[in-house]
């Protein structure tokens, strides 16, 4: 391989094999900073919920309509579930989003094991236990985070671009950079290439350059 195609070739491939690693790892990073925001967004409505079940408990039957209209419209799609102490529902939504692993995250939920967190498709999914009025509960919340999937489509779209106009300046300039560094070698090797080693006359060859290296060569 030409010296002028090694150094394009190494160039372009290290540096936008750079950006594409720290495109990723950006993405890596915003996805999960926003899976964990919005869990405990979920979280901070759950003990909301729960302090509006023990505070209007005299309410319950119109509990959970009053409590939907009050607080449904957070997420634009989402399920919660609210267990007492012997995981008896006391609270249920009245969306109709579904959670399909409840019983599941029911059982596994504990005093010893308080957070359980999931994924079901792009909906985020929580399990916890907590104590409220010396009082233990479960809760169960399905949300789909819209805002935050808007904000991380916006981000990948976003590095998309950035990369593919990063990639072509890059491309550009190891063009640029191969052909300058790599011309002085290539018109010392055509002069030596055409160099007559029987003319007594020859005093070394010319080569236009300022690399110190090559100046020795001659």
């Amino acid at each position: 391989m030409k010296i002028k195609n090694k150094i394009r070739l190494y160039f372009s491939t290290t540096v936008i094999a750079l950006t594409a690693l720290s495109s990723v790892i950006i993405f890596i990073l915003f996805a999960e900073y926003r899976e964990e925001e919005f869990q405990q967004r979920q979280k901070e409505k759950i003990k909301y919920t729960l302090g509006l079940i023990t505070e209007y408990k005299e309410l319950s039957e119109n509990l959970s309509a009053i409590m939907d209209k009050l607080t449904i419209h957070d997420f634009y799609d989402e399920k919660m579930l609210i267990y007492d102490q012997q995981k008896q529902i006391i609270y249920k939504s009245v969306d109709d989003l579904q959670i399909e692993e409840t019983a599941a995250i029911l059982n596994e939920l504990s005093p010893a094991k308080q957070w359980i967190e999931t994924k079901e498709e792009k909906y985020d999914v929580i399990g916890m236990y907590l104590e409220s009025d010396a009082k233990a509960y479960y809760a169960l919340s399905k949300a789909y985070d819209a805002f935050g999937y808007t904000k991380l489509n916006f981000l990948q779209n976003t590095l998309i671009v950035i990369f593919i106009v990063i990639t072509g300046i890059v491309v550009f300039i190891s063009n640029y950079l191969s052909r300058k560094i790599s011309s002085p070698l290539t018109n010392l090797a055509e002069k030596v290439g055409n160099l007559n080693i029987n003319d007594k006359s020859f005093k070394g060859l010319e080569i236009d350059t300022t690399s110190y290296e090559i100046k020795i060569l001659r």
